[in-house]
């Protein structure tokens, strides 16, 4: 018969190892009881762990694509109470030329109606968000609109006096406007005047925007246009209708050219509000069609967040029964690690 010794060294050196191994394993248990999820889903999910990963990278694209709607959705909230307050501003100017033309008048109140709605359509064409002007179609770093009344003087104010004085002769503010009959009123706003807010005119002394506007991603197949450029002729009918108010003299102006003058700028401004109007339709398309994008990027993000709860997610009953196991393990293991480390061969001399 072979005797085989075994010291008390080795027995106690794979007990502590022992000890080690289910230290490591009682940590991971403890961490998987308070999170609620693997501590290590790579070793444990094998194979499967890249589906874990894909469903992970998924979700956080959808998160970051509905944060970005969130953003796209503020900007045309901005947008549609900036042409709103357009809107009304210039209805109550048309009631005030229709006014005008029922029972007249005074030039300078006429002239003060052109100066505000100037100022208006300034400050809300050139509104901001997150600091890009939400007008500037992908100009988005430059006012959009010129300040007619900067100090300086301005292009399109130059521009304005240039018109006036090819046409008649004389400056706005010449005591001969009061010659000026309904008929040659007429002939320069339906005319030259015009010509000041064509297209080329308009992008040269008034609109630093550009025509494109962008596009914006609201899901993996949808996208939806950013709110119109300043360069849309809503903006510039209705910067014409002010200004000839604000700047064609009409303190001095005789009663037959005020009345054609207040039925052509009434006639403009009613024609800016119709188009107006029309861009808060387009607007307001968008804004439902990202309301309804977002709910769709909610569903997909739940139906994620479930499939990665499937793989990584643990049993709470199953893992608080395997932490018991794993602190009665290691607590057996201390106390015969303790026996066996008094055990001597002198006890037994």
């Amino acid at each position: 018969m072979k005797t085989t010794f075994v010291s008390t060294f080795s027995i106690g050196e794979a007990t502590r190892n022992s000890i080690a191994r289910a230290q490591t394993n009682l940590t991971r248990a403890q961490t998987e009881l308070s999170t609620g999820q693997l501590q290590d889903a790579g070793r444990e999910l094998g194979a499967t762990y890249g589906s874990l990963v894909g469903f992970r990278q998924e979700h956080a694209e959808l998160g970051a694509l509905r944060d970005s709607n969130s953003q796209v959705a503020a900007q045309l909230d901005v947008a549609q109470l900036s042409l709103q307050s357009l809107v009304d501003g210039a209805k109550d100017f048309v009631a005030q030329l229709v006014g005008a033309q029922q029972v007249g008048l005074e030039g300078n109140v006429l002239q003060q109606l052109g100066e505000a709605g100037l100022a208006t359509l300034t400050d809300r064409v050139n509104v901001q968000y997150n600091g890009a002007y939400v007008f500037a179609g992908t100009n988005t770093g430059a006012p959009p609109l010129v300040d007619y009344f900067q100090s300086g003087g301005s292009a399109a104010k130059s521009a304005m006096d240039s018109a006036f004085a090819a046409e008649f002769g004389f400056n706005s503010s010449d005591p001969r406007v009061a010659e000026i009959s309904g008929v040659e009123m007429s002939a320069y706003i339906e005319g030259s005047y015009s010509a000041v807010f064509d297209d080329a005119n308009w992008q040269a002394n008034w609109s630093s925007a550009s025509d494109t506007v962008p596009t914006l991603k609201i899901s993996s197949y949808e996208t939806v246009r950013a709110p119109a450029s300043a360069n849309e002729s809503a903006f510039s009918k209705l910067a014409s209708a002010y200004a000839a108010a604000a700047d064609f003299g009409t303190e001095n102006l005789g009663s037959a050219a005020r009345q054609v003058m207040a039925s052509s700028l009434a006639e403009l401004a009613s024609e800016a509000i119709d188009e107006l109007g029309a861009m808060q339709a387009g607007i307001g398309t968008s804004q439902e069609r990202i309301a309804l994008a977002n709910d769709r990027l909610g569903i997909q993000q739940s139906i994620l967040s479930n499939s990665v709860s499937e793989l990584n997610d643990v049993d709470p009953f199953e893992a608080s029964t395997r932490l018991t196991t794993l602190l009665t393990q290691v607590e057996t293991s201390y106390s015969v690690t303790a026996r066996i480390n008094q055990m001597s061969i002198l006890n037994y001399l």
